[in-house]
């Protein structure tokens, strides 16, 4: 859990990076496209424990967990400017953290129910994809 945080500097550097490189779009599609691969690689460790899994599953999600929220943050300030731009930022705030808290709470609850991980997993994977579909199909945010 350490190294995820070691990682997520480089994360969230590289993930700005490549926003001037490719585009805000491409960045956050990228980075949630790394996150689901790091829920895989999760889930295969269950079945293959091995240090390779393990590492790759930290670097892919660890660097991934804070990514996104400067882009997300830079898309809402240039979709939604004038007066209500701190509104529009509060509200992704406060839906960011909720959906921590609940997200978290869940997942134990889940896991609890089912004692188990496999439908946990699924959840997670539900809810990364959940976060990557407005800029698959809202046309403000395929600019």
């Amino acid at each position: 859990w350490g190294f995820s945080g070691v990682v997520l500097v480089f994360g969230m550097l590289g993930v700005s990076a490549l926003d001037g490189l490719i585009g805000r779009r491409p960045s956050v599609l990228l980075s949630y496209a790394i996150s689901i691969l790091g829920i895989v690689l999760l889930w295969l460790l269950q079945y293959y424990p091995n240090v390779i899994l393990l590492t790759g599953f930290v670097v892919c999600f660890g660097s991934m967990m804070g990514s996104r929220g400067p882009l997300i943050t830079a898309t809402a300030m240039k979709v939604f400017r004038g007066k209500r731009v701190g509104t529009i930022f509060g509200t992704i705030s406060i839906g960011s953290g909720l959906g921590s808290a609940f997200g978290s709470w869940s997942g134990g609850l889940i896991h609890d129910a089912t004692h188990g991980y496999n439908l946990l997993l699924v959840f997670a994977l539900a809810s990364v994809i959940l976060g990557m579909i407005p800029f698959l199909v809202v046309p403000a945010l395929r600019e």
